[in-house]
């Protein structure tokens, strides 16, 4: 790709790590920028394939948008790669082609393909829509539209990697096998219940690293209840930056917890994932992609019923995809660990 060119993957924290599949279609040598909003930039700060990384503030609005778009064009991009496809990004491709007519200038759009069809499809048939119907993974889609192949298109994030991490996290780091838990997510509708986790935990010969921000109450339960019951473990939960979240991951067994931006986090570190999905699937296109990792959840025929659980339209038990699944289910899953 020798022309100048520029991604643009805005959020959310999962998404622009899968985004980064695309960089590894690239011939060595070769970078592009990248525009991403402001919150998720340490995800792609020294990443060795980008250029010149972008970030924009989303609470300066679309008059805020509009004024960065002008500061790209300025730029004279030559191939735009949209990988988010939403409002914002659609706006830049109108304003783009504007002033390229008035300016004469050309240049090349690509947008990826959300495949809303057969996600949709997938919503209405389950477990009955074929495998050749459902949505392609996003690791395929993103390179794809770089002209890679499905071989390339696995994230790798070392560059986020801590120097000196030995001094930095303590004793378990270094001297123990452990597992790093994240209970919690943004969605109520996608937490399996802390207590599942902890009756998990206590047939687990590792060491638990507790994720997550003071935001995550999950993970402050969970933290609560493994003191309780006198679990060993180290909690990490409000104390680590991403990059120390990240230089953690690289070294744990696996990682254990739902589908979260750090599931996809731990893959692009070098370690499997262990991913509890309850009303989201695998094959919506979000899926773990190393072979050591496993997707468990329940076989409730309602799967999938969306993107995070808020359209559960079960009457008798709300999110029985995930009070359903015993720890007993999940254990067996993952007798691999060693």
């Amino acid at each position: 790709m020798p022309k100048k060119s520029l991604i643009l993957r805005l959020s959310s924290l999962g998404d622009v790590i899968l985004a980064t599949s695309a960089l590894e279609t690239l011939s060595s040598g070769t970078s592009v920028d990248w525009i991403v909003a402001r919150e998720f930039r340490e995800v792609l700060e020294g990443h060795p394939r980008i250029s010149r990384l972008w970030s924009f503030d989303r609470s300066l609005g679309f008059s805020g948008w509009i004024k960065l778009c002008r500061e790209l064009w300025q730029e004279n991009y030559e191939q735009v790669f949209d990988l988010h496809f939403n409002l914002r990004t659609r706006l830049m491709k109108v304003l783009f082609f504007y002033w390229g007519l008035r300016s004469g200038r050309r240049f090349s759009w690509k947008s990826i393909s959300k495949e809303r069809g057969r996600l949709f499809l997938f919503y209405v048939l389950k477990k009955r829509c074929p495998k050749a119907w459902r949505p392609t993974p996003w690791i395929i889609r993103f390179p794809s539209l770089l002209g890679g192949t499905k071989a390339q298109g696995h994230p790798s994030l070392k560059h986020l990697l801590v120097p000196d991490s030995d001094q930095r996290f303590g004793a378990f780091y270094s001297q123990q096998k452990y597992v790093c838990v994240m209970p919690g997510s943004q969605w109520k509708g996608k937490n399996w219940p802390v207590e599942s986790y902890v009756t998990l935990l206590k047939t687990l010969p590792f060491f638990v690293v507790i994720l997550g921000t003071l935001k995550d109450g999950e993970s402050l339960q969970l933290v609560e209840r493994l003191r309780e019951e006198k679990i060993s473990f180290f909690s990490g939960v409000g104390i680590w930056s991403l990059r120390e979240t990240a230089t953690v991951l690289a070294r744990a067994v696996s990682y254990l917890g739902g589908d979260t931006g750090l599931a996809h986090l731990a893959e692009a570190m070098g370690i499997s994932a262990q991913i509890i999905f309850g009303p989201t699937d695998p094959d919506m296109g979000f899926g773990p992609w190393r072979s050591e990792s496993q997707a468990i959840a329940s076989d409730l025929g309602c799967r999938p019923c969306g993107k995070d659980g808020r359209y559960c339209y079960r009457l008798d038990e709300k999110y029985l995809c995930l009070k359903g699944l015993s720890p007993d289910q999940v254990q067996k899953k993952i007798t691999h660990l060693k």
